[in-house]
């Protein structure tokens, strides 16, 4: 049984039972701080009570408590209602909206399809068949059928409130925030019943209004916490929790959920308890806690496998895929995220389905099958522009311009990044900002700008430092790693290195690691300390064995040829280049076939192949001053100058 939210009581004759319960429905709608019943639904309610009196009673009381999302006890309530009278369609149609709010949405779909079964009367059974398109997920159907009971009903805030939930469902978030002004017409409690606030903070999330979504649901808690409704104040603190995690505040996101997760586990709603642990999920993953977030996660899952809930298990999957990811497990990863994108597929969640894509085009992405990325990102990016998702399409955006950068158009990377930098500036997601923030940092080391570069790298790292986002903070400092170490501070670069390394090695992000010992590897050459500079490629070798990252693999490899090159092993090093050069031209890493060619170049110098050496580094230098890759230019220019080699353009 629920936690007990309210209690009232009240006397009279079993002749009088309508009235009996109009008016303990009303002191209990009055003590909670939702809207007065309107007209409409008092006939509709008259007319559609069992004639059984404890049924009706009991159903009665069961509506209530489910518009008060206390779905565990309006279930038991329910229940009995439709034991007293079996045959009655709109109590099992409200049984199945308990069901489903407590995520058992297979026994959802059977209530509301025998709710359709003993349907009769037009204005029942478009009610039930609005539930039961609920029920299957068939958002666009619950959409036209909540429109036209609306439209018949106007003045009835829960025909409305059922359209605005079908709408944002169906991936129409502007349509459900008009349809809340509307209601917001009403007169009396109506228009200020906080589950209108409730809904407008899961439209505006849908929009990437995280402020407007987090304003909404803070005005829904205050004004359920005024009448004491424990419940609603939950579902609210987790609407306020999504918003502060997407606003980039973790802890008070953590803080919201926490409350809202504990009052859930008190009143034994489980399928609640999954909602607020998402958020929980959620801050972990991205502060890099990956060993929590991946228990939690384990835990979403599982509870809603129990309970049939598939939305939950999605939330579950996807929480899981993403921090394999993380780690670097990329078949164990997309095996989740397909499994997810099925299960986001069969709840018709449009918003789940772009994530997923995305996610799965990042993984294409790193195995270096660009063409198939550039496919699936154009997918997520459709669905997020439909749905008006500006999070989504920020995300998109910027990885469309990873794929251009790794192609090595420049100009459309740095134009791609900065639509998605304005976009995430709009909506205040700081740690998308500092993200994107981070890669055009890149994009300016490539072009020789090694103090813009550096600016947005601190300015990425005192972001990510005030989230509390560990893992990101560690990248952030590898990042600047590289960049000291083209600044000639190669100590200093070893000393970010290091503390990077250590992270990634506590959260077992296998790739970061490795990448890691690869750049403190690179610093130790540059100290003249190739032996040990070896031990660390060693490592990186060792740990990016089975890596499926393309790109960190090309740059570990001219790293290691550049270290048996300095070690006086000049076929080793001739025949690694050579091949990372094949491979890179192979996959179309425009960036690091210019990188292997400038490292093969230089190898066939100190080999004492001056003029092939020479030619290599002329062509490197010309083709990456064309691309806009002015540090990779300048390096090649150097390396003729200090050989003296023919290659050299005077």
């Amino acid at each position: 049984m629920g936690e007990t939210i309210a209690s009232l009581s009240d006397a009279g004759k079993e002749e009088d039972l309508l009235d009996l319960v109009s008016r303990t429905g009303a002191r209990l709608r009055e003590r909670l701080g939702v809207g007065e019943v309107s007209a409409d639904d008092r006939r509709g309610v008259g007319a559609s009570l069992p004639s059984d009196p404890e049924a009706a009673r009991l159903y009665s009381e069961g509506l209530g408590r489910l518009r008060l999302f206390d779905a565990l006890s309006a279930r038991v309530l329910l229940e009995k209602a439709a034991a007293a009278d079996p045959g009655h369609p709109l109590v099992h149609s409200v049984l199945g909206q308990a069901w489903s709010a407590l995520g058992y949405d297979e026994k959802a779909r059977d209530s509301a399809r025998r709710a359709l079964e003993l349907s009769g009367s037009r204005s029942d059974r478009l009610l039930v068949e609005a539930r039961l398109s609920e029920a299957t997920k068939q958002w666009d159907r619950a959409v036209e059928i909540y429109r036209s009971l609306f439209e018949f009903f106007p003045d009835s805030v829960e025909h409305g409130l059922s359209l605005t939930a079908a709408q944002t469902s169906a991936g129409k978030p502007n349509d459900a925030l008009t349809t809340l002004e509307d209601l917001r017409q009403l007169p009396g409690p109506s228009s200020m019943d906080p589950r209108l606030d409730l809904e407008e903070a899961r439209a505006a999330v849908a929009l990437s209004d995280f402020k407007r979504s987090r304003a909404a649901a803070a005005r829904a808690a205050d004004k359920a916490q005024s009448h004491g409704a424990r419940l609603l104040v939950a579902r609210a603190r987790v609407a306020e929790g999504w918003a502060w995690d997407r606003l980039g505040e973790p802890e008070k996101a953590r803080v919201a959920a926490e409350e809202a997760r504990s009052t859930f586990a008190v009143a034994g709603d489980q399928a609640r308890v999954v909602t607020a642990l998402g958020v929980i999920q959620s801050v972990l993953w991205k502060q890099g806690n990956l060993a929590e977030a991946g228990r939690i996660a384990e835990q979403i899952l599982a509870s809603s496998r129990q309970t049939g809930n598939v939305q939950g298990m999605a939330r579950g999957l996807l929480g899981i895929a993403l921090v394999r990811n993380q780690q670097g497990n990329f078949s164990e990863a997309m095996r989740a995220f397909e499994e997810t994108l099925s299960a986001y597929q069969e709840v018709g969640d449009k918003g789940g389905m772009a994530t997923v894509l995305n996610n799965m085009a990042a993984i294409e992405q790193v195995r270096g099958n660009l063409g198939q990325a550039d496919s699936i990102y154009e997918r997520s990016q459709a669905i997020y522009r439909e749905l008006g998702n500006k999070n989504g399409i920020a995300l998109t955006v910027g990885n469309l311009a990873e794929v251009h950068e790794t192609r090595g158009d420049l100009a459309a990377a740095k134009r791609l990044y900065e639509e998605a930098l304005s976009i995430r500036r709009e909506i205040g997601n700081k740690d998308g900002f500092a993200y994107t923030r981070a890669r055009l940092a890149g994009i300016q080391l490539l072009e020789g700008d090694l103090a813009g570069a550096r600016r947005r790298y601190e300015e990425a790292l005192e972001i990510r430092t005030a989230l509390g986002a560990k893992g990101q903070v560690a990248e952030s400092r590898l990042a600047l790693a590289a960049l000291r170490l083209e600044e000639g501070r190669a100590a200093e670069a070893a000393e970010l290195a290091s503390r990077a390394l250590a992270t990634f090695r506590e959260e077992k992000m296998t790739d970061l690691e490795g990448w890691a010992d690869e750049v403190l590897a690179r610093c130790l050459l540059a100290q003249g300390r190739p032996r040990e500079a070896l031990d660390a490629g060693e490592r990186a070798q060792s740990v990016l064995a089975k890596s499926q990252d393309r790109g960190l693999r090309l740059t570990l490899a001219v790293t290691r040829a550049r270290i048996s090159a300095a070690l006086g092993r000049f076929p080793e090093a001739l025949s690694g280049i050579q091949a990372s050069l094949a491979e890179a031209k192979k996959v179309g890493f425009a960036i690091k076939e210019l990188e292997a060619s400038l490292a093969l170049g230089e190898i066939e110098l100190a080999a004492g192949r001056l003029t092939t050496g020479g030619a290599r580094l002329e062509a490197v230098r010309q083709e990456a001053e064309a691309k806009g890759f002015h540090l990779l230019a300048t390096k090649a220019a150097e390396a003729l100058k200090a050989a003296d080699a023919p290659g050299l353009s005077r």
